[in-house]
């Protein structure tokens, strides 16, 4: 088949993908926006960031004209501070669906400010979405008030479960 590809759950960013790349990190920038948090009764120590909002999207293999592949990303619209919905997706016989991204909001374990969630960590309704839509994807997590946080972790069935024989042959 071809423009044929498959995806697993590392391998969306085994490839270092600059485009997909910027949009991973614009995610987590605009998942903290303007965000302030609120703080302990002793209004020193943060204790929620409310305002914060799930970022995320589709994440396609694209084919022009000439054969060239490339990457676009499709971002879906703003969740709130523990949910996202997923956007429409891409209406385009040149580009195979191979992946999701979004954010969770929070700290990671073990930090002073996590909430109690391992936002490192997909949740169940993560892996339950992946394995219905068959796709693999990425939850970016990390928080402004620790710069060494921002990570990516890959998750999810190791392929698409369209778009190509299960083979994996693409002529």
């Amino acid at each position: 088949v071809v423009g044929c590809t498959t995806a697993s759950p590392g391998s969306l960013l085994e490839a270092g993908d600059p485009l997909l790349d910027a949009a991973l990190k614009q995610a987590f920038e605009d998942t903290w926006d303007g965000v302030e948090p609120v703080l302990d009764p002793s209004g020193e120590k943060p204790v929620s960031w409310p305002d914060a909002k799930e970022q995320g999207g589709w994440i396609y293999r694209c084919w022009d004209s000439a054969g060239n592949e490339f990457t676009k990303v499709v971002p879906w619209p703003e969740g709130d501070y523990d949910s996202i919905d997923q956007g429409p997706k891409l209406d385009a016989g040149n580009c195979a669906l191979i992946g999701t991204y979004h954010s969770h909001t929070g700290s990671k374990t073990g930090h002073p400010d996590n909430d109690g969630t391992p936002n490192e960590k997909p949740s169940d309704a993560d892996e339950i979405l992946a394995d219905n839509d068959g796709l693999p994807g990425i939850i970016i997590h990390g928080h402004p008030n620790d710069p060494g946080s921002y990570g990516l972790t890959p998750y999810g069935p190791s392929a698409p479960s369209d778009g190509c024989p299960p083979d994996g042959d693409d002529d």
